[in-house]
């Protein structure tokens, strides 16, 4: 069940009818639901979870446009538009194809990208 990120916002009237809103509370809320939401992404790599590495796609496209980002809402939109429109053998690469196991075993999954920067340390001698 994926998260609601719509939040609740507390506000109180004052006697001069100001609205006051709680930026504490809120505040609080922003960094409990980002930080869930992050557990929840590892997870979903962790265990080389498809369809909901897609589905955080669908949450990022909202985050990407309140945050102002062109860019990566214009990369989301294309992976999107690609998973509904491709044929269907490149449609399951695209879903299952965004980890890599190098220890093996079940749940021992990292993202391609990490794995990359595992080889960029080894071959420049850095270690991992």
């Amino acid at each position: 069940m994926p998260i609601d990120p719509k939040v609740s916002v507390k506000v109180a009237r004052t006697s001069d009818t100001k609205i006051s809103i709680d930026h504490k509370l809120e505040y609080s809320k922003a960094v409990i639901w980002h930080s869930l939401n992050a557990i929840v992404r590892y997870n979903a790599v962790y265990e080389n979870d498809g369809k909901w590495m897609e589905m955080h796609w669908d949450f990022d496209l909202i985050q990407f446009h309140h945050c102002r980002h062109p860019k990566y809402l214009s990369i989301a939109i294309a992976l999107l538009v690609k998973l509904l429109t491709a044929p269907a053998i490149i449609r399951h690469q695209l879903v299952w194809s965004r980890t890599v196991n190098t220890k093996g075993g079940q749940g021992n999954n990292i993202t391609i990208d990490e794995h990359c920067e595992h080889l960029n340390h080894q071959y420049k001698g850095k270690g991992v």
